[in-house]
């Protein structure tokens, strides 16, 4: 019987440790919903064209669908914008983008800095939360 005792303990313990892992990264949907600015480690082909793109825009949709608003520079000093519609999903921290992996994504400053680690380049950029 006391075998049988420590027996089931062991199971609930590592039936206990899975759940607690699988629910680690469950708000982080609910935290990527939103609207996103340019953060740190974009990068752009001149300042002036930097000026214009940083006013570019991602938007997460709770239906898994996300807009990004990219703006660009023109020739005559326009900065005009396109919007693209993207397919998102979040498994764990691991975020793709149209079936393809991006990155692994953290959070900070209270939730309103988005960071996203590269898998491509192992480089690290921001989003900053708009209100």
């Amino acid at each position: 019987m006391k075998y049988f005792r420590n027996y089931i303990l062991v199971v609930l313990t590592i039936f206990a440790f899975y759940s607690c892992s699988s629910d680690e990264y469950s708000s982080y949907k609910d935290l990527l919903i939103g609207k996103w600015g340019i953060g740190t480690g974009h990068s752009a082909k001149s300042k002036e064209d930097f000026e214009c793109y940083k006013k570019s825009t991602l938007t997460f949709k709770s239906d898994n669908t996300a807009i990004w608003t990219e703006r660009h520079l023109q020739s005559n000093g326009d900065c005009t914008y396109t919007d693209d519609i993207l397919k998102w999903d979040l498994k764990g921290n691991i975020l793709e983008i149209n079936d393809r992996k991006r990155g692994k994504i953290s959070f900070t400053n209270n939730n309103n800095t988005l960071e996203i680690i590269s898998f491509e380049d192992d480089k690290k950029i921001t989003w900053n939360k708009i209100r």
